[in-house]
């Protein structure tokens, strides 16, 4: 993007607006549906901070869970349903990593917009009167197909 002044204002103001609609396009597909106790589902997560509780617990469960099968000597096959695909709670741990990623990168695509949004606030608080007008009638001709 270039240097932002008085005549470049409204081509700004439509570049932010097209990054905001690329951004709406984006499509998040979680694959884990099921609640990691204390965590939630990852896909119900809506800020960072949760986002590191939840890889922070998932990664403290797991680690446990390794140390409780070392200390109580279960690796020995005697208990295959314990070690089952090494799963959490039905998943690997990868599998919850990659979801977290993905909440991750939602997380970041949604901060993303919020930042735009603003700049686009700031942009058109500080149109000319012809910038509004202009923008108004763009507005009227896309709504009757002129």
């Amino acid at each position: 993007m270039t240097k932002i002044n008085r005549e470049n204002l409204m081509a700004s103001l439509a570049e932010l607006q097209n990054k905001i609609e690329g951004f709406k396009t984006v499509e998040f597909t979680y694959h884990i549906q099921r609640s990691w106790p204390g965590v939630g589902c990852i896909s119900d997560i809506s800020t960072p901070d949760e986002l590191v509780r939840a890889y922070q617990q998932i990664h403290d469960g797991a680690e446990k869970k390794n140390n409780a099968l070392v200390a109580l000597n279960m690796l020995d096959g005697s208990f295959p349903e314990l070690m089952k695909n090494n799963s959490y709670y039905g998943y690997t741990l990868d599998e919850w990593d990659k979801e977290m990623l993905t909440k991750r990168n939602e997380l970041a695509t949604e901060a993303e917009i919020d930042r735009l949004n603003q700049a686009i606030e700031i942009l058109k608080n500080n149109m000319s009167e012809d910038d509004k007008f202009n923008a108004d009638m763009n507005i009227v001709e896309n709504l009757l197909n002129l």
